[in-house]
């Protein structure tokens, strides 16, 4: 197994966290994008982690987008199998 490697843009993505509510990161599949998510443990913890992969978590989240935001997770490391919960 390949061992992780830092990214360039951490740095960037910590700053951003510091000043804006929600961040996006987005890219290319296949590019790391949970990796570095799940790696990084500064830009995940005490934060919410939500793939709209899951299409059930898409479809939920299109009528209202704020109710996914709301819950941290339960554990400090990143989950990219969570779904958002619309109680």
């Amino acid at each position: 197994m390949t061992s992780y490697l830092t990214r360039e843009i951490t740095p960037r993505l910590e700053r951003a966290l510091l000043q804006l509510p929600v961040v996006v990161l987005s890219g290319l599949r296949q590019t790391g994008k949970s990796t570095l998510l799940q790696n990084e443990a500064g830009l995940a913890q005490g934060r919410v982690y939500r793939t709209l992969d899951d299409f059930t978590t898409l479809a939920a989240a299109r009528p209202i987008p704020n109710r996914c935001w709301k819950t941290p997770l339960s554990s400090t490391k990143c989950n990219a199998a969570r779904n958002c919960s619309l109680r």
